[in-house]
């Protein structure tokens, strides 16, 4: 199934999800066949499967949506909803702009719902929730905490997207129970809940046993040829949480130039030589990170060290612009202003001014679409991390030391440098030389 999009259709955003469009429309033509042409009960382990399968498209496209057109989108995400009876919007809550955002941590305000150690007889990082239990209680748990969040925001487009959607998949369902409940149960309500508890199941198994110190060993790889081939190579678990808006047929591309930094032991069911190898001849993450040297994750999947001294400064000269006066930043802490088109942003050290770009260096890969922002809050469609935009909302992001905070993922950076100093992000930020020549504060283009 690997394979690389060419060019973009006028549909699709990537050809080869003509393959996921076809899942979905076989696993729902086959439940609709076994019920009305009265098939044998024993078809709902064929229709388990093909679930499962949607559950991964509805997966990745939650992340990327599949479809240039809105409408398309919202019907995928409506044939997967009746399929696997899980919403999309829940997977845009609870997956994306959860999971993703805080995974694996609950040790703070911002939880991960779906973690394994967000229980009271757990203990983060070491002691995560018996299999069992979390597999029970996984489907109550992200129903619950989605539909609390669906709720919350009625103005939201996410918010009629989820009451249309329901509405049809109430309807279609009470339509098919009258007409036979027996088949209903067999081909639609008994894979539902096989299908859930397996999916609570897989996400116990990509995080379990992992160390959480770095975004490269906090998931799992699991490199077995029938994992990866029918499942969208999801099994690139550490490669799809480090970019999760990469498209999954580039995961194994992606895979190839990142995996030297992947510890032999978060491979599953076993340890790849090559990477055995590499580690012991490479520097660890954190060796990295800390002598300000990381691997930086481009779009292609290449990588490549980056040097603190060659950042933030395209085609670096010695040449400086004014974009403020020290009377203008005043005693506050961060100014935002936008130079020529560009957004960046001031900081007051106690009068040692330092200037960094104003952008996400994720978000910049992707973009937001309307309907993945809500009134009341920004979504980022990588991490799903929230930031307030209400007016009178502090615009800068928090000055810590010498470090600041990127409001949507709570990634670290140097200000003087742009290195990163915490994740989830892996690139540098942008930063520029400044002097201040008189009340001038300037910046080096």
């Amino acid at each position: 199934m690997k394979g690389r999009p060419v060019s973009e259709s006028r549909v699709l955003r990537y050809p080869i999800d003509i393959i996921s469009v076809i899942t979905v429309l076989a696993a729902v033509s086959v439940q609709i066949g076994a019920f009305a042409m009265g098939w044998p009960w024993y078809t709902m382990f064929l229709i388990v499967v093909l679930m499962r399968q949607t559950h991964l498209v509805e997966h990745n496209h939650s992340h990327l949506s599949i479809f240039h057109q809105s409408f398309l989108n919202e019907i995928l995400g409506f044939l997967c909803f009746l399929c696997n009876s899980t919403p999309f919007e829940f997977y845009k809550v609870h997956h994306v702009r959860n999971h993703h955002a805080y995974n694996q941590r609950f040790d703070g305000d911002e939880q991960d719902w779906s973690s394994i150690f967000g229980f009271t007889t757990a203990h983060y990082p070491d002691k995560p929730v018996s299999r069992l239990y979390y597999v029970l209680s996984f489907p109550v748990l992200t129903i619950c905490q989605s539909l609390i969040d669906v709720l919350r925001a009625p103005d939201s487009r996410m918010f009629r997207r989820f009451c249309r959607s329901t509405a049809m998949f109430v309807t279609a369902s009470a339509i098919l129970i009258y007409l036979d409940p027996l088949s209903f149960l067999f081909f639609f309500f008994i894979p539902w809940i096989i299908v859930t508890f397996g999916l609570g199941n897989n996400n116990y198994s990509h995080h379990h046993g992992c160390a959480l110190s770095n975004p490269y060993n906090a998931s799992n790889v699991f490199t077995d040829a029938l994992y990866q081939s029918l499942g969208f190579y999801i099994g690139y678990h550490v490669e799809h949480h480090i970019r999760p808006d990469l498209h999954w047929s580039l995961l194994p591309d992606y895979h190839e130039s990142i995996k030297q930094y992947i510890p032999a032991e978060n491979y599953r069911p076993n340890q790849p030589i090559a990477a055995t190898e590499e580690k012991d001849h490479s520097l660890s993450t954190e060796k990295q990170v800390n002598s300000g040297v990381v691997p930086e994750a481009g779009l292609n999947g290449a990588e490549r060290p980056v040097d603190a001294s060659s950042i933030g400064r395209d085609g670096a000269g010695d040449t400086f612009i004014k974009i403020a006066t020290k009377e203008e930043v005043g005693a506050s802490r961060t100014m935002v202003l936008d130079v020529k088109g560009t957004k960046l942003t001031i900081f007051n050290l106690d009068g040692d001014y330092r200037v960094v770009k104003d952008a996400c260096i994720h978000l910049a890969q992707s973009g937001i679409e309307d309907e993945d922002v809500c009134p009341l809050r920004e979504v980022c469609p990588i991490h799903g991390a929230k930031f307030d935009r209400n007016p009178g909302a502090v615009t800068g992001p928090p000055v810590l030391a010498d470090n600041v905070e990127c409001p949507l993922h709570g990634a670290c950076f140097n200000i003087k440098t742009g290195e990163v100093t915490a994740p989830p992000a892996l690139t540098y930020a942008d930063s520029y030389n400044v002097r201040v020549s008189g009340s001038d504060i300037e910046i080096e283009v």
